[in-house]
């Protein structure tokens, strides 16, 4: 960690002064800025104007010292002449001293004075590098904010093909399930149908099968009627035979017997035929609703549900 450097006092004239008057004492030169900042703490704008009252009280101090009023100067030149000429001497090694001491403090100020300027050059370079750092944070700052920018852009965009994504996946598994329910349903209607498809087929084959038993059966009944029919024709026309071989032996037959027994055995003829038509038609019409009924069921069967 950092060490923290040691928190200094106040900043006051007083103890300026003093640090001042004790550098001077010392090295007969005024302090800098830099040795009082080290000393004191504060900064160089507040130390600043107090190291220029403390130099100009220095200075009065000294004028004060080495420069003779005038008015004592006119009163008392002659009663001083002898002593001012004993003290010359003294009177220029102070001066000499005095002109040191300011060669001193001019270099001190000059001294002061570059620092100044070194530390001006030093702030005014860290602030140029500040200002291009700032130039460079803003213009990364403008970059990102417009990364970010375009970010929401393609996060909202992002965000409603999710949704309407979403949307259309909620809606596909409705439907799915939908499906999977009709699916069921279908396979469940499938196996009846194709149960009941498997007894409407055992049911048409049978129904073939008895269509095929009863045409086998009518087309018996028809033969046997028709060998009847001619059995009974061939008989009828044997008895007629007879007959007129009868009652032409008696020769007591006269045309009105011939005639009634001719139209009797027609009518005999007539009504056999008769009674053989009915039976073809009443088999004809029996045989005909069974094959409608049947076809009406496999239609019906065969139907789409």
């Amino acid at each position: 960690m950092e060490q923290q450097p040691e928190r200094k006092d106040k900043l006051t004239q007083e103890a300026l002064f003093k640090c001042a008057d004790d550098y001077f004492k010392e090295n007969g030169k005024p302090p800098t800025q830099s040795y009082l900042k080290n000393e004191l703490g504060g900064s160089f704008s507040t130390l600043g104007p107090m190291l220029r009252l403390w130099k100009n009280q220095v200075e009065t101090t000294s004028r004060a010292v080495i420069e003779m009023p005038n008015s004592i100067r006119e009163s008392g030149l002659e009663m001083v002449g002898t002593w001012w000429a004993s003290i010359q001497v003294i009177v220029n090694e102070k001066i000499d001293a005095i002109q040191d001491k300011s060669n001193h403090i001019i270099e001190a100020a000059r001294d002061e004075v570059s620092e100044y300027i070194e530390e001006i050059k030093r702030l005014e370079l860290e602030l140029e590098n500040k200002n291009s750092e700032q130039d460079l944070a803003n213009t990364e700052i403008a970059r990102m904010e417009e990364v970010v920018a375009n970010t929401l852009r393609a996060n909202g965009v992002l965000t409603d093909t999710y949704n309407r994504r979403k949307a259309e996946l909620e809606s596909l598994q409705k439907t799915h399930e939908a499906l999977i329910v009709e699916n069921k349903q279908s396979e469940k209607v499938i196996a009846e149908y194709e149960k009941q498809a498997a007894l409407d087929a055992l049911k048409v084959d049978n129904a073939v099968k008895t269509l095929a038993d009863q045409k086998a059966t009518f087309t018996s009944m028809i033969e046997k009627s028709d060998n009847e029919y001619t059995q009974q024709i061939e008989a009828l026309k044997v008895a007629t035979v007879q007959n007129i071989e009868a009652l032409i032996k008696s020769k007591d037959t006269s045309i009105a017997t011939l005639e009634r027994n001719h139209d009797k055995t027609l009518l005999e003829l007539d009504k056999a035929n008769q009674m053989l038509i009915a039976q073809l038609k009443d088999a004809i019409k029996s045989l005909t609703e069974e094959n409608v009924a049947l076809k009406s069921q496999v239609s019906m069967k065969k139907a789409p549900s």
